[in-house]
């Protein structure tokens, strides 16, 4: 699939605001010298938004988007750029992910519940009986 328009603004809120929405791209903030610190993707409707949130984060001086057919599209042609040209700010950013199973927490056997059930309610018969 065919690339549909590539523009450049400054990375400026003014000028951000002149990009195209009306397709996913793929975009790059670029310093002064066409270093590429950061490479991301935006659906259709969020590119401005989108490219907005990097304003004082990420260093630059423009944004060059290149509007896509789809978002596959452009995840794709980011995924090439970072692993080409390993963008700094990409490299920061993304850290090893997590899996779900990692994210829960691990069940506690229930002999232990049962314990820590029985524990309790021994303490509160403690509490109450140290009033007295």
């Amino acid at each position: 699939m065919a690339t549909e328009k590539t523009k450049t603004v400054k990375f400026k809120e003014n000028d951000i605001n002149k990009l195209p929405n009306n397709k996913p791209v793929v975009y790059k903030i670029l310093t002064k010298n066409n270093n590429n610190n950061y490479t991301g993707v935006a659906k259709k409707g969020r590119v401005r938004e989108r490219v907005k949130e990097h304003l004082g984060k990420i260093p630059g001086s423009k944004v060059r988007i290149e509007q896509m057919s789809s978002i596959s599209e452009a995840a794709s042609k980011e995924a090439n750029i970072i692993a080409r040209v390993k963008p700094k700010y990409n490299l920061l950013r993304d850290k090893p992910s997590r899996t779900r199973s990692q994210d829960k927490p691990k069940a506690q056997p229930a002999v232990i519940t049962s314990l820590e059930r029985s524990l309790n309610k021994h303490a509160n018969i403690w509490k109450e009986l140290s009033k007295y």
